[in-house]
């Protein structure tokens, strides 16, 4: 429980081996509570950078640094620096906490960016796939939504979420026929979820609509009304 003393022990280990990387996972700490950023983010670049120290650990620095520049904005370009000094290949998540942290912030349109980005790196990440299409669609980026959530459903195909976006986009793409079949297939997979449910039928309606079918796009219509609005 001594920072002070731990903190005086980790810049000793590091005079005595100046090439340690493992050292700086305790040194960015110090630092930023020290006041210390420029000292901080130093230590930062080496973890982000380092083969030694695994992902598990640097998820949790960079989870420091976003609370840390939640509270000190003029930091934000700093942490963008750091993202992409830590993201590779494999490291959509990486996208996904930094979208996560301008969503909170009300900035969903630099929000969507980065779980774009994030999800061309990881398209197995249901939690980020989901937070894509519901911003794509947010922002009318129908053929955006249209083609992730077909891709997505090759690899999630009994989720009743992604049925329904797809269907949301074709009808935004006025691809009625495409929507009906999204929608009815997807309908299946719903379990005991009303407000679900009740989407589902009002995008149908839409469907049906669109085709010029009224019969049916007021029988989904009713459907849905019937259905009592969940609190």
């Amino acid at each position: 429980g001594n920072n002070q003393k731990a903190f005086e022990a980790a810049k000793e280990l590091l005079k005595n081996n100046p090439t340690s990387e493992l050292v700086h996972l305790a040194l960015y700490k110090f630092y930023l509570t020290d006041g210390l950023t420029e000292e901080a983010i130093g230590s930062m670049k080496i973890v982000f950078t380092s083969q030694e120290i695994d992902k598990t650990s640097k998820y949790k620095v960079l989870g420091d640094f976003i609370q840390f520049v939640d509270k000190n904005p003029s930091y934000e370009g700093e942490l963008k620096a750091l993202v992409n000094l830590f993201a590779d290949k494999n490291d959509g998540q990486v996208y996904e906490k930094l979208g996560d942290y301008y969503l909170s912030k009300g900035q969903n349109e630099e929000a969507l960016v980065l779980y774009e980005k994030g999800i061309s790196l990881d398209e197995d990440n249901y939690s980020l796939l989901k937070n894509t299409l519901l911003l794509q669609i947010e922002y009318k980026n129908y053929e955006g939504a249209s083609k992730l959530s077909n891709s997505a459903l090759e690899i999630f195909p009994a989720q009743a979420l992604i049925y329904l976006l797809n269907g949301v986009a074709n009808n935004g793409l006025q691809k009625s026929d495409l929507a009906i079949e999204s929608l009815e297939m997807g309908i299946d997979y719903l379990l005991d979820d009303k407000k679900m449910e009740k989407a589902f039928y009002e995008q149908l309606s839409i469907a049906y609509r669109i085709n010029g079918d009224t019969q049916n796009a007021n029988l989904f219509e009713k459907k849905a009304l019937d259905l009592k609005d969940p609190n």
